[in-house]
């Protein structure tokens, strides 16, 4: 689940750290303030209603209440500063003939949402609120009307300073009282002085229409002249990156700039990650900086995306970035990837590529998170030629021997030459080596059985996305062992070869012309119930017949497969473990000591350490 702040009155922005400037109206532009009706026929004409407006509930009202105090109480509300009230039908807000009053939305101005009304004591009978055009039923005459005056950030005719919560107006306008006329609101919705001047640099000739000419010297020298439009002196009207529109002095700015006098750059937009959701199955809606940015209108691009924990990224803070843990983004031990990326790059518990898809839903390339690096190693163990997996690290990390231990991302030492991979949410946890649990004696291995028929041609073995070089059809099971050990995801197999009756060993090869060889592969320090091996690249022939190849599992393995082998404790910050006493590292047996760093080998006399 994604959280997001939701502002206390006088407070916005992603982290509430803005103060909220004054809206109003432009008092440059035409507009009607929202209309709204209550009808009310009451048959048992007792008690009386409540009025609830943007979550904010009035006094009780008498259904007898006169249209001052209906206005009284509207007006008591935090969400409703001024109204007009009058009864256009009836003497009362209720009665047994009905009623209907007109409610004119003064402040705040716009579009606003309509009344509810909560009937208390015995109040009986019909009563509804008629917005968005709709007419009374009482009174035809009467319409409501959709409110068409701006409510907007400084009137839109000056900048807000979110430090102060205060309207800086451009020249021209001051503070109104919220009608277009001077008062203390602090909007900018008060034209104060027309006809300014203005100095331009090579301004160009041009004829608003409104008594605005202007005209620039050939030697470029600045020009005076007088305006109603907005403009920044010794810039130019609409800061020369829009043009004013005569009929209400509008700045209509050009693509990338915005504000009252387009004097500041936009940033991009993108789907928004909070505010109001209008949909719960289409989040279409978009914002700039997606809403949890911060515009910076000098450079037009979005700062502080997520405020100052900067959880959000990108240009227009458009996906959900990855954590920081001082080392990098995933502790420089992951990669910063999308879900829709991550979903495919999952691994099963059998250590198989899982092939999920995850590209529908919205968030599938706005959502980020760690894909934890997996040490190149052969199943999770360097090999014992120290210096040989050095430098094969080294060169994994486009690193010289010189510039560092290229095994110090994955290498578990001294004790142990295991290499584990990370894990965690940050890919700052480091996994310790697993193996077989040595108190549990009744685990066998995994075997697994081949059934090859064929007399010539060649196939490969592919097993937890890793695959051997090319197996000849005459190979022998000491050759199939060798290229088995070859890859990655297996570290030591025993392969095996008998007839049919599984209990007379053969020397064959792996192939027969009838069938009569089966080939035993038993995984000696893989544990536990693994996937069945893939044969691929299968290019066998029969003479007289058609080639065949199958594998079954013969045994399940049934071997632990656990961290610290479940016999001690696992150090996430290095990735070792801590061995209890009477256990140590082992060669992934639990009768000889070796390297592979979990707790498997029992050590009947204490001899390792930890």
């Amino acid at each position: 689940m994604i959280h997001g702040c939701a502002c206390d009155e006088g407070w916005e922005g992603i982290a509430c750290e803005k103060r909220s400037c004054p809206k109003g109206d432009d008092p440059e532009t035409s507009g009607v303030d929202e209309v709204q009706l209550i009808d009310c026929t009451c048959t048992t004409c007792s008690g009386g209603i409540y009025l609830t407006f943007r979550g904010a509930q009035t006094r009780e009202i008498p259904y007898s209440a006169s249209s001052s105090l209906v206005k009284a109480r509207l007006e008591e509300l935090s969400t409703l500063e001024k109204a007009s009230v009058r009864i256009m039908y009836g003497t009362e807000l209720c009665s047994s003939g009905g009623s209907t009053t007109k409610i004119i939305f003064e402040l705040p101005q716009g579009d606003v949402p309509s009344l509810e009304i909560e009937t208390y004591g015995t109040l009986a009978g019909t009563m509804d609120v008629k917005s968005s055009g709709a007419w009374s039923l009482v009174e035809p005459h009467q319409e409501s009307i959709d409110g068409t005056r701006e409510h907007a950030e400084c009137s839109n005719r000056g900048n807000c300073d979110y430090d102060r919560g205060v309207c800086e107006c451009i020249p021209g306008f001051t503070s109104s009282d919220g009608a277009g006329n001077a008062g203390s609101l602090g909007d900018c919705g008060h034209r104060a002085l027309s006809g300014l001047t203005v100095v331009e640099h090579d301004a160009v000739y041009e004829n608003y229409g409104n008594g605005t000419i202007l005209y620039y010297n050939l030697d470029g020298t600045p020009v005076t002249t007088t305006t109603d439009c907005p403009f920044v002196q010794y810039v130019g009207i609409c800061s020369g990156h829009g043009s004013c529109r005569a009929s209400d002095n509008v700045c209509e700015c050009d693509a990338g700039y915005t504000g009252p006098v387009c004097d500041r750059k936009t940033c991009g937009e993108t789907t928004m990650w909070f505010g109001e959701v209008k949909s719960t199955a289409n989040r279409s809606a978009t914002a700039e900086c997606g809403g949890i940015g911060t515009c910076d209108r000098e450079l037009g691009y979005c700062v502080d995306c997520g405020g100052p924990y900067q959880a959000f990224a990108g240009s227009s803070c458009e996906r959900l970035t990855c954590p920081n843990t001082g080392n990098g983004l995933c502790n420089g031990t992951g990669y910063c990837r999308s879900l829709r990326e991550i979903t495919s790059m999952q691994w099963l518990e059998s250590k198989e590529k899982a092939s999920y898809t995850y590209s529908t839903p919205w968030d599938s390339d706005m959502i980020y998170g760690c894909s934890c690096m997996r040490a190149p190693s052969v199943d999770n163990v360097f090999s014992f030629e120290y210096d040989d997996t050095i430098d094969a690290l080294a060169y994994l990390n486009n690193q010289t021997r010189s510039e560092g231990d290229g095994m110090q991302l994955f290498y578990r030492g001294p004790y142990a030459f295991s290499a584990t991979d990370y894990a965690g949410w940050a890919c700052a946890n480091a996994q310790c080596p697993r193996g077989d649990n040595p108190a549990t004696r009744e685990g066998i291995n995994e075997i697994q059985r081949v059934r090859c028929i064929a007399d010539s041609g060649t196939f490969t073995i592919t097993f937890r996305e890793n695959t051997t070089e090319v197996i000849n059809y005459d190979d022998t099971a000491g050759m199939l062992e060798m290229k088995l050990e070859q890859i990655f995801t297996i570290s030591r197999v025993t392969v095996k070869l008998f007839e049919v009756d599984q209990e007379t060993a053969v020397t064959n090869a792996l192939c027969s012309a009838n069938g009569d060889t089966y080939i035993f592969i038993e995984f000696m320090t893989e544990s536990g119930d693994l996937p069945l091996i893939a044969v691929t690249a299968v290019d066998l022939g029969l003479t007289g017949g058609t080639a065949s190849l199958a594998v079954i599992e013969a045994f399940k393995g049934t071997k632990e497969d656990d961290e610290c082998s479940g016999q001690g404790l696992c150090n996430e910050w290095t990735g070792q473990c801590y061995c209890t006493e009477g256990y140590g590292s082992s060669d992934g047996t639990i009768t000889t000591a070796g390297h592979r760093g979990a707790c498997t080998y029992h050590d009947r006399w204490m001899t390792s350490g930890g």
